[in-house]
């Protein structure tokens, strides 16, 4: 029995040291378990745990030899980095070369008419002139009266047939007219002359006196365009400085006041006898009449600058 005892702890032992021998020799020595021939329950315990050590052992060992540090290995020297080569300067692309702008072709201007020219001529005139802008002075007679007040009926309709039968009518309806009523209808018209020249004056006074100036110059330009010596007729602005006279006009009206020409109708029949008289008189008796018109020369200069500003003070070419 003794010697059953001893082998198994000589077993043990030997179970022990197995994992240092395995650390050193990297083998592990199988334990052969050996069963003793005694059949008593004591001599068979220890048999039984040394086999269950002997199974269980190797695997701490291998778990062992997992843990175990590996030898370490000498690190191979990484090889020298390789210079990298200076990269060469990318080439420049060659300046797209910039599309020369073709010019567009423009249309020539379609040249004008002398005709169309002068339409828009008297257009830009008529605007100037102030034509739209001018009260119309309408009902200024008795016969404007009599129409005004019977053209009710035109007003609603204005069909151009009903406008030429009115005045069909309103002609033998006025001839028909007593005294009493033609009388009346002066009346009418001598008060709708107040109203007129009211509303006129209150239109002119509403412009600048320099505006007014710039419209009578536009109506004197369309006159001589359209040859008609009357229409557009000239504003009339009391602010406006009367013009200089000439010294061949002094003469004219100092011979008109002495009453010679009452019995001529119209001063077109005095004018080439005053003409003719004036190119006959001697350079001292025109200085006279000369002297006149400088001063009224010199008073025309003063009321156009304050009327009109500085500037506008230069009279008229004189003529004899």
């Amino acid at each position: 029995m003794l010697t059953v005892i001893g082998r198994a702890a000589a077993q043990r032992v030997a179970a022990r040291a197995a994992p240092l021998v395995v650390s050193r020799y990297f083998f592990v020595a199988r334990v052969v378990a050996r069963r003793a021939f005694s059949t008593t329950r004591w001599a068979r315990l220890p048999a039984q745990a040394a086999a269950s050590t002997a199974t269980k052992k190797p695997k701490a060992s291998a778990t062992k030899k997992e843990t175990t540090p590996a030898a370490k290995k000498v690190a191979a020297k990484k090889p020298a980095a390789k210079k990298v080569a200076a990269k060469k300067p990318a080439a420049k692309k060659p300046a797209a070369k910039k599309k020369k702008k073709v010019a567009k072709k423009v249309k020539p201007k379609r040249v004008k008419t002398p005709e169309e020219l002068l339409k828009l001529k008297i257009r830009e005139l008529k605007t100037k002139a102030l034509l739209k802008q001018e009260p119309q002075p309408n009902g200024r007679s008795a016969w404007q009266a009599y129409v005004n007040e019977r053209s009710d009926e035109f007003s609603k309709t204005g069909d151009r047939a009903v406008f030429g039968e009115l005045m069909k009518s309103c002609g033998n309806g006025w001839r028909n007219l007593s005294s009493y009523e033609v009388q009346r209808y002066e009346e009418i018209a001598k008060e709708q002359r107040l109203k007129i020249e009211a509303a006129y004056k209150a239109w002119v006074e509403s412009y600048d006196p320099l505006a007014i100036r710039n419209a009578n110059l536009a109506r004197r330009h369309l006159r001589r365009i359209t040859k008609n010596p009357r229409i557009p007729k000239t504003i009339e602005d009391h602010r406006a400085p009367a013009s200089c006279t000439t010294a061949f006009m002094m003469f004219c009206k100092e011979q008109w006041a002495t009453g010679r020409f009452a019995n001529v109708e119209h001063a077109k029949v005095a004018a080439p006898q005053l003409a003719k008289e004036w190119r006959e008189m001697s350079d001292s008796k025109k200085q006279s009449y000369r002297d006149l018109a400088d001063d009224d020369s010199a008073r025309y200069r003063r009321e156009a600058e304050q009327t009109y500003g500085q500037g506008f003070g230069r009279p008229k070419r004189q003529v004899e």
